[in-house]
């Protein structure tokens, strides 16, 4: 994200193709078994190192390789809207409300804080 929370703008991605990559996301997470914020708490500790949120460049190298062939805007688009309170990193809260959202086919809510 930009400064302040403001998302970035990147050319060529809609809406409805970062939705189809977040529930392609939402679906090879499901396929290693188990409860959606488990699975996502899994794959965020592994990627963190074991820590409680994932800088956003290590984010994108975790999606990239959960998503082989998607593009890299696209890639930083899907990062960049789970980042929802613009910090540069995205918790497990953060990308657990933004997943849950989409695999039941919404839009995730925000936490009190970050409003």
């Amino acid at each position: 994200p930009t400064q302040g929370g403001a998302m970035a703008s990147y050319a060529g991605v809609t809406d409805r193709r970062l939705e189809a990559v977040a529930r392609s996301l939402v679906d090879k997470l499901l396929q290693r078994g188990g409860a959606l914020p488990v699975v996502i708490g899994r794959f965020l500790r592994m990627h963190a190192g074991g820590g409680p949120e994932l800088d956003n460049a290590t984010l994108l190298k975790a999606l990239a390789g959960a998503l082989p062939g998607t593009k890299d805007d696209e890639l930083a688009a899907l990062a960049d809207r789970f980042d929802q309170d613009g910090s540069g990193a995205v918790s497990v809260a953060e990308l657990t409300r933004a997943l849950q959202a989409r695999a039941k086919g919404g839009e995730p809510k925000r936490a009190p804080s970050e409003i």
